[in-house]
């Protein structure tokens, strides 16, 4: 069986009314865990997303598109839209 910390337990409760934060810091966990790097491709976190709940649009829950989607949870994500590649990453204070 899965451990979880009682912090990443609160956390999930915290947001539970927001599944769309939820399914975000999901994915960046998963990535992370893979990767082992901080920042992500936004593309690769949608991909992980939708792999993750094949019912997410960003489109039903309100937003324009995904960088609109990540951009209304700074609690959860921080974005780097500086390069030509959208990156994503876990926020400092999640």
């Amino acid at each position: 069986a899965m451990t979880y910390s009682p912090n990443l337990k609160t956390k999930y409760h915290r947001r539970r009314k927001d599944p769309g934060a939820d399914l975000l810091e999901r994915a960046l966990r998963l990535e992370n865990d893979k990767e082992a790097a901080e920042w992500q491709h936004a593309s690769a976190v949608k991909s992980l997303i939708k792999r993750l709940d094949p019912s997410f649009s960003e489109k039903t829950l309100g937003h324009k598109s995904f960088t609109d989607f990540v951009k209304a949870h700074p609690k959860v994500a921080e974005m780097d839209e500086s390069g030509n590649i959208v990156l994503i990453r876990l926020a400092a204070d999640g």
